[in-house]
């Protein structure tokens, strides 16, 4: 090999030596490149998966809170429903006890009684139930009045001046007093 040959070839040889560095270089640049671009798509991915995370859990809890809102919604319209049936009872029962006590002789004096806590310097009337108008007598004896069928369902009686004045000795306005007694005190008050 002639010295012209060797330098093309020392020179072939050191021009591949430099581009093999350069290639080195250059896949070394690439490799650092692609490691950058994949470790950015990985936190993007990451990021944009926490976001849909979060947003997963705000939805369950917006769920379990619309659930535990109908739950306890429900739970008390069923505690509503079951006070009103237990005072319905109750005050039907009440009710049924005071029809027996107007029928009892009890009722009669129980009436005397009533009537006379009342004295008029007018003609007055006497409002009662349609059974209870054969009282007429008694209440005649103790006012000046007009005994008159009223819109009494259980017993008892009202009177009514002439400047229209009322008093109330029904047991109808008195059982419907306790019943608002009742439900304002006896502890059945949903909260």
């Amino acid at each position: 090999m002639n010295d012209l040959d060797k330098i093309v070839f020392y020179m072939k040889e050191e021009i591949n030596k430099q581009a093999d560095v350069e290639v080195e270089r250059i896949q070394k640049e690439a490799d650092e490149i692609r490691k950058r671009e994949e470790k950015k798509v990985i936190d993007e991915a990451k990021k944009e998966a926490d976001l849909h995370l979060e947003a997963a859990k705000r939805k369950m809890n917006q769920n379990k809170a619309q659930m535990i809102s109908q739950y306890q919604s429900d739970k008390t319209k069923t505690l509503i429903q079951q006070r009103n049936v237990y005072t319905e009872k109750l005050f039907e029962e009440a009710k049924e006890k005071l029809l027996d006590f107007c029928s009892s002789d009890e009722y009669l004096e129980y009436m005397k009684k009533k009537i006379s806590k009342y004295t008029f310097d007018q003609k007055v009337k006497v409002y009662v139930k349609k059974e209870d108008l054969k009282l007429e007598k008694m209440f005649k004896e103790k006012l000046d009045c007009e005994v008159l069928e009223g819109n009494i369902e259980i017993g008892g009686f009202k009177i009514e001046t002439l400047n229209q004045q009322v008093m109330d000795e029904t047991l109808d306005s008195a059982l419907k007093d306790q019943r608002v007694w009742f439900e304002d005190h006896s502890m059945m008050i949903l909260q």
